[in-house]
């Protein structure tokens, strides 16, 4: 039997988790759950939108039900994290996701709850993941790396050998970390960014912009 999930959101991130669980052997979605403030529509995908409040526990037990928050890294993951807990304060169990096309061992992979792993991302088995993790299409996450609880890896992010990521770690696409350094808690790695040595806490690091030439396309050579 299936377990029946409710997820919180009702962005993209949301709408491409339950898509992505149509055809998920272990998982049928039940029900949507947002906060208040941004329940706009009673309906998503045919499934009811409820509140993220105390009824949701009546409505949907948390002995019957799991969660997933499927929100962006808002605040520097904040808002995510302050929901995560609010829904295991509840009593909800919640879940984890993966791609079926990650390159992984699923039965090595040490992981926590509330994480989701996109397509095509390679992880070594001595990799270790927190809680509330999200990793964007085509990372790669290689031996020894540490990613910590609330962290948000966007698409292409390539990680060094036996990296650190502190909680609350933003990587925007296509960052490069090298190998056997440690990224501070609540760190911004903008795109692009190539980072050689460890951060302290909530540094920002943002990659030059490429150069706009004074020459036209038409100016190029053709071969």
């Amino acid at each position: 039997m299936k377990k029946k999930l409710v997820i919180f959101g009702n962005g993209s991130m949301a709408k491409g988790l339950y898509l992505g669980l149509r055809t998920d052997p272990d998982y049928e979605v039940a029900a949507f759950c947002v906060d208040e403030a941004f329940l706009t529509e009673p309906q998503l995908f045919g499934l009811a939108v409820l509140p993220f409040n105390e009824n949701l526990v009546k409505s949907h037990p948390p002995d019957e039900f799991f969660v997933h928050i499927a929100i962006g890294y808002a605040r520097v993951n904040q808002v995510r994290a302050e929901r995560f807990s609010q829904a295991k304060a509840w009593g909800y169990r919640l879940s984890t996701h993966f791609s079926p096309l990650g390159l992984y061992d699923r039965e090595l992979l040490q992981i926590g709850e509330n994480c989701f792993v996109g397509p095509q991302v390679l992880i070594s088995p001595t990799a270790r993941i927190g809680n509330n993790v999200v990793i964007g299409a085509n990372c790669v996450i290689p031996h020894d790396v540490k990613i910590e609880d609330h962290c948000f890896l966007s698409t292409n992010v390539v990680l060094g050998g036996g990296v650190t990521l502190q909680p609350y770690c933003y990587l925007g696409a296509n960052a490069t970390l090298r190998n056997w350094i440690t990224i501070g808690r609540s760190c911004v790695i903008g795109v692009g960014a190539v980072i050689l040595d460890d951060t302290q806490a909530k540094e920002v690091y943002m990659a030059r912009p490429a150069e706009k030439l004074p020459i036209s396309s038409d100016d190029l050579p053709l071969k």
